[in-house]
């Protein structure tokens, strides 16, 4: 549930949530409410799945061997409102506690234009994503975004093992 009340839904879908064997791979959309388009593509993503188990052999072997859960809005309050921010003015994005105390963790103003909150994990929103995260244990994330025109890999300014690999050329 959000700081204001409106549940944050996720949704299940290939193997049950319990199955031992299944791979299990979680989508955000609208960490930030004024992106709405993450959102729409976080739908979208579930509406082709649904529709294509069994009748595309990718989608159909992905979901045999894997639990996907997709959250599509996370910040049902900016979504809401218009704001990127949750009702509490914190970008949502910037509350979890990996990386907190990282030079590029986000300010601790309430007044600047990305702030990250009192503490870490202080927000509703970032503790049931936080909660979802740790019964599931995710193999794969997907947190998306519309803001901007690339693809970021890792966690706030930490490096990534596959950073070589993954720069452009």
């Amino acid at each position: 549930e959000s700081g204001q009340g409106r549940p944050v839904v996720a949704v299940w879908l290939g193997q049950p949530p319990d199955s031992p064997r299944a791979r299990t791979l979680r989508v955000l959309g609208a960490h930030h409410g004024d992106e709405p388009a993450s959102a729409e593509v976080a739908l979208d993503a579930a509406l082709t799945l649904a529709e294509r188990d069994g009748s595309d052999p990718d989608i159909t072997a992905l979901l045999d061997e894997s639990t996907v859960w997709i959250a599509p809005w996370i910040n049902p309050d900016g979504v809401t409102e218009g704001s990127r921010y949750n009702a509490s003015g914190v970008d949502l994005n910037r509350n979890y506690p990996w990386g907190w105390s990282s030079p590029c963790a986000g300010p601790t103003s309430p007044v600047s234009g990305s702030y990250k909150g009192p503490e870490p994990a202080s927000e509703a929103e970032t503790r049931a994503v936080m909660a979802l995260s740790e019964d599931r244990h995710f193999a794969r994330v997907i947190d998306l975004h519309s803001f901007g025109r690339e693809v970021v890999h890792g966690f706030a300014c930490d490096t990534h093992p596959f950073d070589d690999y993954l720069a452009d050329e």
